[in-house]
């Protein structure tokens, strides 16, 4: 079943973060080494000149950029949705825990799981927006 949510054209999107590190292995000493990058002065350059930590012998080494995941999990407020921020259709909690919906159809797509008498599962585990409604039709 597709759903097609009334705010389907709102988005929101940051900017790219990323880990910045320097590592190589000194030509003086040959030890490897792995430095963390956080001078934004440095970070632009594809190449730098960076002491050896072991021995502060200058080393030219290539600067690694790697995309860095943030996850973040927020939490219902205000009756807000924790992604957008944008007014919840419908909230109310159920055994302690949220139970909300984006829209109408939203909410009759959860009603419709709920009083069903099979659930087909997921192929992957916790895959689908509603693996956690409960199992039982009494609600």
């Amino acid at each position: 079943m597709n759903m097609r949510f009334a705010i389907l054209f709102y988005h929101q999107s940051e900017l790219p973060t990323y880990r910045y590190s320097s590592q190589g292995v000194c030509k003086d000493c040959q030890r490897w080494f792995n430095v963390k990058l956080t001078d934004p002065k440095v970070v632009t350059h594809s190449h730098i000149h960076m002491a050896c930590p072991h021995c502060s012998v200058s080393n030219q080494v290539k600067v690694d950029r790697t995309p860095e995941c943030v996850f973040t999990w927020e939490e219902i407020r205000n009756g807000r949705d924790p992604v957008f921020g944008l007014e919840l259709y419908y909230l109310e909690t159920v055994s302690g825990k949220p139970v909300w919906a984006l829209n109408r159809e939203h909410l009759d797509y959860l009603i419709s799981y709920i009083a069903a008498d099979l659930r087909e599962g997921p192929l992957y585990a916790e895959k689908t927006a509603s693996y956690s409604v409960p199992k039982n039709k009494g609600i």
